[in-house]
């Protein structure tokens, strides 16, 4: 984005009418008691409590659920970076093993992290939309000489020779890399880390300054939770007696699942970890609440999500530090990824239609934060226009706010037909399409739809 468009983000951000307090957002997995995902939750299924005090939920949102839409994405990382060299042959077995039994492989991507820190593709993320057609095999069938291949490559590789705490440092870099790469696919995604770990804390030397990575595990979660992306662990040690730096990298496992709404696995369980990452879509949630005023204090509130409905498993970020969101951040990285995506992103449902540059823009009234007060229905919306042509994106309209408000008679036309937007744009010469992207900045959800030049 150009700085003048960076210029307009806040200025858009200001004019949406939305004086509301910062929204706690939360990333909600639904599975019954066999790991299969609840896809037919309410908002009356859960409750909230933040800091031991519960709370009212403002915002509920399945996530889109219909086969074969590209709103979601899951990636195995194979860390050859960390791994216990007596346990990797047993690890691609298992890899193997999981894997190759698939019945689709839709929407699943294959990297490994190599030796001199390097994100080698098994199978990679697609550059454009006819890299996402269902294959008429699933590729995960041919994963024996797809892994075997690799692992060939990443073999010659020289090892990084890197200090331990180098490693670890450099570990949350690429970590931060591959969260980064996928944040340009829409809704969802899910990382499934298969790593003995790095340590969550480190002594240089007998007796000297101890090294405490907490705050990396921090860094990282709070970029996974701009990006949208849940991590799910896997340590494959099969030792029976763990050494205290085992220990030690555990807990960094446990801590990025538990903050990023994942789940830490154990050895013999890949095939576990990649089934209920590849199907969470299915059970997906964002939950949003305002907490109190004070809330806002910057240390670490724990919070739990549960339901009256018997026999559930929810996976969501156990804390969060309670710092004020800034929204302009946010918003620049979430339209940020609409625009530089190859994709349209259906996490908010749009129809568009361009009459000779009048748009028309329909938004799912339940994709957006509907307020009421005094009898009229409020929602506070960002939208902007990227023009392509035959080549690809030429320029970006600068964001515009776009508040609404609705009588009751309005409303409930906008429950049927969705709330109307509309915004005059007209083409320049040797535009060809048009991208509209719809924000909702309390929500932080996004949908976009690419249309013909009408």
């Amino acid at each position: 984005m150009g700085k003048f468009v960076k210029f307009a983000l806040a200025a858009a951000l200001a004019g949406a009418a939305a004086a509301q307090p910062p929204m706690v957002r939360l990333n909600v997995d639904a599975f019954d008691g066999h790991g299969q995902p609840i896809g037919d939750l309410t908002k009356a299924d859960f409750q909230l409590q933040d800091a031991g005090k519960d709370q009212a939920i403002a915002f509920f949102h399945a996530a889109a659920r219909t086969p074969g839409v590209f709103s979601h994405a899951t990636v195995v990382l194979f860390d050859l970076l960390n791994a216990d060299i007596t346990n990797r042959a047993f690890s691609s077995d298992e890899i193997v093993h999981s894997l190759q039994p698939r019945e689709t492989s839709d929407f699943l991507y294959f990297y490994l992290l190599t030796p001199d820190i390097k994100l080698q593709p098994v199978h990679p993320l697609p550059n454009s939309v006819a890299d996402v057609r269902p294959a008429d095999t699933p590729w995960t069938k041919n994963i024996r000489p797809l892994l075997d291949d690799a692992l060939k490559n990443a073999n010659r590789l020289r090892q990084s020779g890197l200090i331990e705490d180098d490693r670890v440092r450099r570990t949350y870099e690429a970590l931060t890399q591959v969260v980064s790469t996928i944040a340009m696919i829409p809704g969802r995604k899910n990382i499934v880390w298969i790593s003995r770990g790095i340590p969550i804390s480190l002594r240089l030397a007998s007796g000297g300054e101890e090294i405490d990575y907490k705050p990396l595990v921090r860094k990282f979660a709070e970029a996974c939770a701009q990006a949208k992306v849940t991590v799910y662990t896997v340590n494959p040690s099969t030792s029976a007696v763990p050494s205290a730096s085992d220990l030690a990298s555990v807990e960094t496992l446990q801590q990025i699942s538990n903050f990023t709404g994942g789940r830490l696995f154990t050895s013999n369980s890949i095939g576990k970890a990649v089934a209920q990452a590849a199907d969470a879509w299915r059970g997906n949630y964002t939950i949003g609440y305002y907490p109190a005023a004070d809330n806002w204090d910057g240390k670490l509130h724990k919070v739990k999500v549960s339901s009256g409905r018997r026999g559930m498993d929810l996976l969501f970020p156990e804390g969060y530090y309670a710092d004020r969101p800034d929204a302009t951040a946010a918003m620049r990285g979430a339209l940020q990824a609409a625009v530089s995506s190859p994709f349209d992103s259906p996490e908010m449902r749009v129809r568009v239609t361009d009459t000779k540059g009048h748009l028309q823009i329909r938004v799912d009234y339940a994709d957006a934060l509907v307020t009421e007060k005094d009898g009229h229905f409020t929602a506070s919306l960002v939208m902007t226009v990227v023009d392509y042509t035959a080549k690809g994106p030429k320029s970006i309209a600068p964001p515009a706010a776009m508040n609404v408000s609705m009588t009751e008679e309005q409303r409930a036309a906008a429950m049927k037909d969705g709330i109307l937007l509309t915004q005059d744009h007209p083409a320049a010469e040797g535009i060809e399409r048009l991208r509209v992207i719809v924000y909702d900045p309390a929500t932080n959800l996004v949908g976009s739809m690419m249309v013909p030049v009408g």
